[in-house]
């Protein structure tokens, strides 16, 4: 699927996504190159899996994690989309939106969701995945989002096909994923240009179901036309990509709201000699 570049140093990166068409292209940093992308839901399904407890239907579990959410978050928060009214076949559209903003606020949150994080911006993507970075190589994932919107209009042919997968209908379309940007936003995902990959099914990881485009090293083999790429960066690149990043204002401090994002910060002094304050004395 993936077409994978090493990255020989900063000016290399720069150069290859200042290419890229804005909002065309979306990324996605980990900070280890060799993990597949998986959303939070399908690892967590995984890990109970791997303790002993037998799951079986995905979707079940799903729908429980979010009416436990739906009957419970108020007792926490007031931020809640109103849920349409009317019959399902007449408003699945509008009702799917809805669900997938309840999931995406869960997500913000640190529930378990099929929600997968990424970014209009290689930059953001970055610091993504130098933070949490040690001794593996990192990557950052460059996906032409605007051509898989494309693809999915070719292969389904009716609009609810997101509805199909989400709803409580019978029809459960092929394998898919689909670029996903909410109506209502955090501060988070706005100071992180944010969106969301929403995949199906479910039991799938990310990867596996991205192979389902036929796109072959990263190019489609009918247009020609790049899709999927990952830029693999080397660990001894670490320290430069932080100094470049810094510099560019692109810090905890600008990823995270509030007093968050400047404790987070801290732990780049430790990157720099220790500080000395400017002074008239």
């Amino acid at each position: 699927m993936w077409m994978e570049v090493s990255v020989e140093n900063w000016q290399d990166f720069l150069q290859q996504v200042e290419v890229f068409q804005k909002r065309d292209w979306i990324f996605r940093g980990q900070s280890n190159a060799d993990w597949s992308l998986q959303t939070s839901f399908y690892r967590e399904m995984k890990k109970a899996e791997l303790i002993g407890k037998p799951l079986g239907n995905y979707r079940k579990y799903e729908k429980s994690l979010y009416n436990e959410f739906l009957t419970s978050a108020h007792l926490y928060s007031t931020l809640q989309p109103k849920e349409p009214e009317g019959d399902w076949v007449e408003i699945q559209i509008e009702y799917t939106e809805y669900k997938l903003e309840i999931m995406s606020i869960m997500q913000h949150h640190g529930a378990p969701t099929r929600l997968l994080d990424w970014t209009f911006s290689p930059y953001i993507a970055t610091f993504f995945a130098l933070d949490g970075a040690s001794d593996h190589r990192f990557c950052v994932y460059a996906l032409n989002q605007a051509y898989i919107q494309k693809k999915n209009k070719k292969r389904f042919r009716q609009k609810e096909f997101v509805a199909d997968a989400l709803g409580p209908g019978l029809r459960k379309p092929e394998p898919f994923v689909v670029p996903y940007e909410p109506y209502y936003k955090n501060e988070r995902l706005r100071k992180q240009l944010g969106l969301f990959i929403v995949p199906h099914p479910l039991e799938m990881t990310v990867d596996e179901i991205f192979a389902e485009y036929g796109i072959v090293d990263g190019v489609d083999p009918e247009t020609g036309e790049e899709v999927a790429i990952k830029f693999v960066f080397d660990t001894s690149l670490q320290m430069q990509c932080w100094s470049k990043l810094m510099l560019m204002g692109v810090t905890h401090e600008s990823i995270y709201p509030g007093l968050d994002g400047f404790c987070r910060s801290l732990k780049l002094d430790l990157l720099e000699s220790p500080r000395k304050r400017l002074s008239l004395l």
